[in-house]
């Protein structure tokens, strides 16, 4: 047998024997992502069972005038995504915000790649959600996210390391951010925000 058929068919051996791992490792991804899709969409259905309407609760923070607050979270990590991330995920700005509160993934969910997670780009600290902002108060910073900016926020489910982890994300205007939280509650009163302003 020529040398160079030798060759090719070694070579071509070896993509098939890589295409094959491939698949096995994707198929792990899909399992550990249906898992994962299981137990959000029960979360989902429970709070949208339990979890109608808009309560504010008293605070000392300080907050604007006409400023009422609805939620105050444990600790939560707001990630916002990169130029990349944000061209291949963008909708159209005048999309209705009103839709409806159900799973929303990013482009590449189910990829063996990990989503990109900025250090120099993350917010971690306390969420104050007010019917004008969403307010995320850290050790050495405060920063906070205009309700009327946004156009879409949805639970979601984020690839880290190997791991999916339940959050969601926010599209305003000019940016998408990515939670990382298993309180859904977050993702829950924002979105009902969404419905009171129309």
């Amino acid at each position: 047998m020529p040398i160079f058929l030798i060759i090719l068919i070694a070579n071509i051996s070896i993509v098939i024997f890589i295409i094959f791992i491939l698949g096995i490792f994707q198929q792990f991804v899909i399992k550990k992502y249906n898992t994962k899709e299981q137990e959000l969409t029960a979360k989902i259905k429970e709070i949208n069972n339990s979890y109608k309407e808009l309560i504010s609760i008293k605070t000392e923070w300080n907050l604007k005038p006409q400023e009422i607050l609805y939620y105050q979270s444990k600790s939560c990590s707001i990630y916002k995504a990169n130029e990349k991330e944000n061209k291949k995920n963008q909708i159209n700005k005048s999309q209705n915000k009103i839709v409806n509160f159900s799973i929303y993934n990013l482009n590449g969910y189910l990829n063996l790649k990990s989503h990109n997670f900025s250090k120099n780009d993350v917010y971690e600290g306390i969420i104050y959600i007010t019917n004008k902002r969403i307010i995320i108060s850290g050790a050495k910073f405060n920063t906070s996210i205009q309700i009327d900016s946004i156009n879409m926020i949805n639970p979601s489910i984020f690839h880290i390391n190997g791991e999916y982890h339940i959050g969601f994300v926010i599209f305003t205007e000019n940016n998408i951010y990515k939670g990382i939280s298993q309180d859904l509650k977050i993702s829950k009163i924002i979105h009902l925000l969404l419905k009171v302003k129309g």
